[in-house]
């Protein structure tokens, strides 16, 4: 995956010494400064680099007051763009910088569109206060009545075109991958950047002299960040200067969370909007400075009681349960058993008590409530995993090859997989799932097992402190994670646990899987002596999934269930039927069905 530019440039000056000869062999050493003549490497001495100290890898050419860090130097010295200098510092690293995911197929826009008319342009200078010398810098076109904002890559490619007319009718090219308006009126060598809500507004702050890019849609979908990532990954600094108004707090409270608090700054503009501070008069010089007194998000952790008035009033007066995670597939728990956001849940049983296919059932569910999930399963290989999970979405054992392509389709929308083998797996899957949850918006991982998690059985330390990184992660990222482990022989409740007791003592919940064996060996013996079974044993249920904990619910609920072996569901009563969690080919979100264990 793609490192940020800062990144880059922090692993870059680690080395400064070796990237000074790759980059300034002719250079010469004065003490803890490399000199030369300018960044083409010539000898001299008006450019000088720091190799130690606290200004390790910062330079300045005196000459031509040219300056910057080591990501700089390298794409001024190779004639790159910094995104473009980021791809090839992280090679010369040895860092893979592939992308995670390839993305999905799109449209590109075949439009042919005229210039600006000049009604359009009349309209953008006399209504809007936009210069014509910035508008001409974003391409901006003419459709008719239509004004066209063409969106195009950091490399100039077209991806997408939005119309608008000047009372504000809008529409789009169809199919068209969602992306950011303004790259191509943006300085490549620029490593700062802001984001507004409109394209007007991305034009505006650029008037006001301030690189400026506008997100596509307003501030209900975030889609976009998936595929411009990477290409965000040159900027140390990220601006948010969205709309005052609620949808544009919440969805920088996003933004945020997913591009990096560290980089990320919120500005509090003077109007609702840059054009708004454009029509009405507000200075360049009152514009910068918003952005010089612009703040970053608190850390969670610093908080003042009124904060949590609207969570209270949810717990006190009625929860909103459609914002508070999801829940088991057993209405007969009657909501007293929930798997919030926040929260590290830990699934244990017995080797071969159905721990995996429980959890596999829990995936469904997440998605069903419009979660995505990733999935880290190294007790098998992925494929066997999903394809017991087709059983499970379609609810039948013989689904044809095309039901079976349409549910792998259902889960693709929702479902990424963790696919790992060899050591030092629990760090790399813990940045994994940092990525996954900022890029793609993931918020359901399930990691099976701890087993395979690359401790030894008796490293409690080391139990311990994964542990404790999981908890961290969930309530850092809002996420809610499960985490499959075995019991020790003979184990029946949370104390039978193997390894540390820190293991149940820090999670918020933890469930226990039992499996009827007296049950299955009374049917399998009566079945071979051709006998009917104990009628007492032959109706007790197939085994129970109990609460042994949940920290933030007011129960801690048993649960007999019933093993469906066609579909692998777990069922809450003989006669309950399985979900078809795909029926038919509608999208995952609106798909509908009877479900006989949700009624």
């Amino acid at each position: 995956m793609k490192l940020w530019a800062s990144e880059i440039s922090s692993r870059l000056a680690e080395n400064a010494e070796s990237v000074a000869d790759e980059l300034l062999p002719n250079g010469k050493r004065h003490g803890s400064l490399l000199r030369a003549g300018d960044t083409s490497g010539s000898v001299g001495e008006s450019l000088a680099l720091n190799l130690t100290g606290p200004k390790k890898g910062r330079w300045n050419d005196y000459a031509t007051g040219e300056h910057g860090d080591l990501l700089d130097l390298w794409a001024a010295t190779r004639g790159l763009s910094i995104a473009d200098a980021i791809d090839d510092a992280a090679k010369w690293l040895g860092i893979d910088t592939t992308p995670a995911r390839p993305e999905k197929p799109y449209s590109r826009p075949e439009v042919k569109l005229g210039p600006l008319s000049q009604l359009h342009l009349t309209w953008l200078q006399s209504v809007r206060w936009l210069d014509p010398q910035v508008v001409t810098r974003f391409k901006l076109r003419s459709d008719g009545d239509w004004l066209a904002f063409p969106f195009a890559d950091p490399d100039g490619k077209l991806v997408a075109v939005k119309y608008r007319t000047t009372d504000k009718q809008m529409r789009s090219a169809p199919g068209c991958r969602p992306g950011l308006f303004g790259w191509q009126a943006l300085d490549p060598k620029v490593r700062s950047v802001a984001i507004t809500e409109g394209e007007l507004d991305a034009i505006a702050l650029t008037q006001y002299g301030i690189p400026a890019l506008s997100v596509p849609n307003g501030a209900n979908s975030h889609q976009w960040v998936e595929h411009e990532y990477d290409h965000l990954a040159r900027f140390d600094t990220i601006y948010l200067a969205l709309d005052t108004d609620d949808a544009g707090q919440k969805a920088t409270a996003e933004l945020v969370e997913r591009l990096g608090r560290d980089r990320c700054r919120v500005v509090s503009l003077p109007e609702k909007d840059a054009n708004d501070c454009l029509i009405k008069g507000v200075t360049e010089e009152r514009i910068k400075a918003c952005f010089a007194e612009s703040r970053s998000i608190d850390p969670p952790e610093l908080r003042r009681p009124l904060d949590y008035l609207s969570k209270i009033e949810d717990l006190l007066y009625g929860e909103k349960l459609s914002e508070m995670g999801f829940e088991p597939p057993f209405p007969s728990l009657n909501n007293t058993l929930r798997f919030r956001p926040d929260e590290l849940i830990i699934v244990a049983g017995a080797n071969a008590t159905g721990k995996s296919q429980f959890c596999g059932h829990l995936m469904l569910e997440a998605i069903r409530a419009g979660f995505d999930v990733c999935i880290a399963s190294m007790e098998f290989r992925p494929e066997r995993y999903l394809a017991r999970m087709i059983r499970q979405a379609t609810g039948i054992a013989d689904a044809t090859k095309e039901y079976m392509q349409h549910a792998m389709r259902w889960m693709h929308d929702g479902m990424w997989v963790f696919d790992l083998t060899g050591t030092a797996k629990a760090d790399r899957m813990l940045d994994v799932f940092r990525y996954a949850r900022r890029r793609y918006g993931i918020k359901v991982f399930l990691i099976d097992n701890l087993a395979k998690c690359g401790f030894a059985e008796d490293d409690y330390n080391g139990q311990k402190n994964f542990i404790d990184r999981l908890t961290d992660f969930a309530k850092d990222t809002q996420s809610i994670v499960f985490l499959v482990h075995h019991m020790r022989k003979g184990g029946t409740d949370k104390d039978g646990v193997k390894g540390t007791g820190a293991i149940t003592d820090m999670a918020d919940t933890v469930l226990t899987v039992w499996r009827n064996r007296e049950k299955e060996t009374e049917l399998r013996v009566a079945e071979k002596e051709n006998r009917q079974p104990d009628e007492k044993i032959a109706s007790q249920p197939d085994g129970s999934i109990r609460c042994e904990k949940q920290r933030n619910g007011e129960d801690e609920p048993n649960q007999y269930i019933w093993f469906h072996r066609p579909s692998f569901q777990f069922l809450s009563g003989p006669k309950a039927k399985p979900f078809r969690y795909c029926p038919d080919f509608s999208n995952r979100k609106t798909t509908t069905g009877e479900h006989h264990e949700h009624t």
